[in-house]
């Protein structure tokens, strides 16, 4: 099943190219059934080099496009990304899976229903991931759908962050973000409410925290490394996962689930640094068009629960903060790009890189 919104790439063993409703035919062609490297990308548009965006920065991505397939006209199952995720994986759409929003398990609608790795578990794959692949909890069970994976799911990659500069807490890094959200926690668990949504947890956590609490952006004074932040130790797990599966008989089904360029902008500097602010355009529309409906606009609803962004919806974002956004936005596909360099390079490294399929695609 092919269905995003965004895109999906695949290559495979001597320039061959595939989409993924057409692995299982080519490993009964080969002698040894290929590899498959998923790469689920939270939030990610197709505001890439090789979509012609000629300023995002982008090599790594690019590169993979230039060996494989690029899908242009995508459509999108559902617009929130449990349900997306859901549908991708079981090859259903939300009518089927009964999943429509972020908390409904999809085996207690369906426990039965077949996902793509409990399926080439029977074909005799190992199947495992880190990161973000399904949303859980919330659309699958604290194992990331159990069934799903013949090694247990690593959903924390904990142990590969880099801690020089501290834990981070929220997705964040800096000391006063970090304290504003640990009180903010604090007060809502002592509350014992029940909210939602996020950004309406984020909301009450400001009213205790401080306006430090949550902001929509992060980019610290100082040479924070990669794996700081949650995304450069999904993919240092990662690459220690290829390690493991490269002196293994068995082929592998391995997902790698990026949660950036998803809110909070939150990237090391050196990936701010690649971009001049200045030279950021923003969209010259600014007002509702004139007789247009209303209900055709978005109201940015989880963006303005962000503790540094204007909470009423009837507010306008200033020149500044919107390209503060597209700056923030810019430098975590930056930051995602480096890391599916990494894996890219692990591939070859390893001498997995002929007999691998790889699919990157974004959500909803």
């Amino acid at each position: 099943m092919i269905s995003r919104r965004s895109f999906i790439r695949c290559t495979a063993a001597g320039g061959t190219l595939t989409a993924l409703g057409q692995i299982t035919a080519m490993a009964q062609s080969t002698p040894r059934p290929l590899n498959i490297l998923m790469i689920p990308v939270d939030d990610l548009k197709p505001v890439l080099g090789c979509y012609g965006d000629k300023e995002i920065i982008t090599p790594n991505i690019d590169r993979l496009a230039a060996r494989g397939t690029i899908f242009l006209n995508n459509a999108c199952q559902q617009a929130v990304c449990g349900p997306t995720r859901a549908s991708l994986m079981t090859g259903l759409y939300p009518d089927s899976t009964g999943v429509w929003d972020l908390d409904t398990p999809m085996r207690s609608v369906n426990p039965d229903v077949l996902t793509l790795p409990q399926y080439l578990i029977q074909q005799g794959y190992e199947t495992t991931g880190v990161g973000k692949t399904y949303h859980a909890p919330g659309c699958a069970d604290k194992d990331y759908d159990k069934p799903s994976w013949s090694i247990p799911y690593a959903s924390e990659p904990l142990r590969f962050a880099e801690t020089s500069y501290g834990k981070v807490v929220g997705g964040y890094l800096h000391p006063e973000t970090r304290t504003a959200f640990n009180r903010g926690i604090k007060a809502v668990k002592a509350s014992g409410k029940i909210f939602k949504s996020g950004g309406a947890r984020r909301k009450e956590m400001e009213q205790t925290g401080g306006p430090m609490t949550s902001p929509a952006t992060e980019c610290l004074d100082n040479n924070v490394p990669d794996e700081a932040y949650k995304d450069g130790a999904i993919a240092a797990a990662a690459c220690r996962l290829l390690d493991k599966f490269a002196k293994s008989d068995k082929p592998f089904f391995l997902s790698v689930g990026f949660q950036k360029p998803h809110l909070p902008f939150v990237a090391p500097k050196k990936y701010w640094d690649m971009y001049n602010r200045e030279d950021i355009t923003i969209h010259p529309f600014q007002e509702q068009a004139q007789g247009s409906p209303v209900f055709a606009y978005h109201n940015y609803g989880e963006l303005r629960s962000y503790s540094d962004m204007p909470s009423d919806s009837s507010e306008s974002l200033s020149e500044e903060q919107q390209r503060t956004l597209l700056h923030g936005y810019r430098a975590c596909v930056s930051y995602i790009d480096a890391q599916i360099g990494k894996l890219l390079d692990k591939l070859e490294e390893l001498g997995l890189a002929g007999n691998t399929v790889v699919c990157l695609w974004g959500d909803h």
